[in-house]
């Protein structure tokens, strides 16, 4: 009796051996010979031996060999068969870190910026702007913003007033500074990091201004008269902000932003005639009543 369960034993043992076209190879240095490895999914290899099919969690596969089921090759001896190998740990390893990157949402608390000035002649700004974001949708957002004008020269076509035709030369020169607060809803909020979307928000703007014009008027090359206009403007800008903001690589900031205000301000006016040829200088006072404004900001996000 005992011979003939170790005679089985062998008849199985050489089976698995010489007919076993695929192998296994699992965690922790351990092999099987398989008859055939008939598909791998994203967590299981699925496997027949001995004409049962089987199951084996891929977490547990360290790789495998396929056999190539060519005629020639399943024609050679067992140990001359040519195998391709699937190595399952880098496998799983790279799903997984793919998968930690895709559903992972980078999350950034607080993000400091400036905005990239647009090129004016004598015209310099200083911007910076600091947004808190909260844990849902919505943020806090405060800029401070300080402009210095120096010699900032224009020549104005005009025509109408007192003469048919005229130039007309503006050196301003004169600085600013402003204080925004805004609320800020991110309606159509990015996935992959926050804050970053589409977003609205409510706005005001303390702001203090003052500016030196020196006007010079022209007739037929003739100056007719120039004169110093001293202005000051002091008022709260209050309105809307519209914008999309990006986080690039978790960390850089960029942002376009589009705003639009009703002010609330008090004008002051003085002039000082240098040279006037009779013509009767008007103490005409404009101002904008709905100043708007557009940046593109670039910062950095931090927890």
């Amino acid at each position: 009796m005992k011979k003939l369960l170790l005679v089985v034993l062998l008849f199985i043992n050489s089976w698995s051996f010489i007919f076993a076209q695929d192998q296994i190879i699992y965690k922790y240095s351990q092999n099987d010979y398989v008859d055939s490895i008939l598909g791998v999914n994203n967590d299981t290899i699925i496997y027949s031996n001995f004409k049962e099919i089987y199951k084996v969690p891929l977490s547990d596969v360290e790789a495998y060999f396929i056999t190539i089921r060519s005629k020639e090759n399943l024609g050679k001896g067992f140990y001359m068969r040519e195998r391709e190998l699937y190595n399952i740990s880098e496998k799983i390893e790279y799903q997984e870190r793919n998968k930690l990157r895709r559903d992972t949402v980078i999350h950034r608390t607080h993000v400091i910026k400036s905005a990239i000035p647009f090129k004016l002649n004598g015209n310099y700004e200083f911007d910076l702007s600091y947004e808190k974001f909260n844990t849902k949708k919505t943020s806090f957002y405060t800029n401070i913003s300080i402009s210095v004008i120096n010699d900032l020269d224009l020549w104005v076509n005009q025509s109408g007033g007192s003469f048919p035709e005229y130039l007309s030369y503006h050196n301003i020169y004169g600085n600013s500074f402003s204080v925004t607060t805004a609320y800020k809803y991110y309606f159509i909020p990015f996935k992959r990091f926050k804050p970053a979307g589409v977003y609205i928000g409510i706005a005001a703007q303390p702001s203090y201004t003052k500016v030196y014009c020196d006007y010079m008027v022209f007739y037929n090359e003739s100056l007719q008269y120039s004169y110093r206009d001293e202005g000051k403007i002091i008022g709260v800008n209050v309105g809307g902000l519209a914008g999309i903001q990006f986080l690039i690589s978790s960390r850089i900031c960029l942002g376009f932003e589009f705003g639009f205000y009703g002010s609330i301000s008090k004008f002051t006016s003085e002039k000082t005639v240098y040279f006037n040829t009779g013509h009767e200088l008007k103490d005409i006072i404009t101002k904008d009543n709905f100043p708007m404004s557009f940046n593109i900001s670039l910062g950095y996000a931090f927890n």
